[in-house]
């Protein structure tokens, strides 16, 4: 199971309307591709989706922010007027920039391959922190959904339509976070940061031209490193971009 970043308004990614970077990168190349999504019944229109979204909405902020704190954030709601982000880190990706951050703050080496295919969450050191109370992070403990919200904090509340309690981050958070990793060692700047969704990542196992493969090649070790600093770059450039738009960050799978 495959795991893309999405940042954009909630109605759009409820109704579908957005188009995930593989679907974007068939079109261009000319090559079939099918998006397969679990449990996905009849969507409703958009009206509906944005109605329900502006009630969870509401309930929510007024569970999270103070009586003193009002007025609320802004937080853009719309079907396809606000543009959204999205890439593909995949699991392995966020996995080893999880192992990067959890082996800095417990002082332990960090592996400089890892398998293909490796689970991350069965790792003993990604375990450990899951369960610490010391450790107060989004990345490790939260679901994988970051509210447009600057202040840095996580929260309990139940996901639209489904009676189940998530821990949420903020992006505020999520900021906080990134740049403590970037703080580590790193020192990069934002141009080099965005560079890096580009130069580092997973080895090529199949080239295409023209719809036709034209060379494979297929891997069974990645760079961990080279995987954390992709992962970081694409969750690094869906903040800013939440920052710009006030949207929700969302882990897609």
């Amino acid at each position: 199971m495959g795991l893309d970043i999405y940042a954009g308004t909630l109605t759009r990614y409820y109704t579908h309307n957005w188009k995930t970077s593989v679907q974007q990168f068939a079109e261009k190349n000319g090559i079939k591709c099918k998006v397969i999504r679990q449990n996905v019944g009849d969507i409703p229109s958009p009206e509906i989706v944005l109605s329900d979204v502006n009630e969870w909405k509401e309930q929510l902020l007024k569970t999270i922010i103070p009586e003193d704190k009002k007025p609320y954030p802004k937080w853009n709601e719309d079907y396809d007027i606000t543009p959204y982000y999205t890439n593909k880190p995949d699991w392995c990706a966020i996995g080893a920039l999880m192992l990067y951050y959890v082996c800095h703050l417990y002082h332990q080496e960090f592996p400089k391959t890892i398998e293909k295919n490796y689970d991350f969450f069965k790792n003993e050191l990604i375990q450990r922190a899951m369960d610490d109370n010391q450790i107060y992070s989004s990345l490790i403990k939260g679901g994988g959904w970051w509210a447009p919200i600057d202040d840095e904090y996580l929260f309990q509340f139940p996901l639209m339509g489904v009676n189940k309690m998530m821990i949420f981050g903020t992006v505020g958070q999520l900021h906080k976070e990134l740049h403590q990793i970037n703080q580590f060692e790193w020192m990069a700047s934002q141009e080099e940061i965005i560079e890096w969704s580009k130069t580092e990542g997973y080895p090529t196992d199949i080239t295409y031209h023209e719809g036709a493969v034209i060379d494979k090649n297929i891997h069974s070790t990645y760079d961990t490193l080279s995987l954390a600093k992709f992962a970081f770059s694409i969750l690094w450039q869906a903040k800013e971009f939440s920052f710009e738009h006030r949207v929700f960050i969302i882990y897609d799978y």
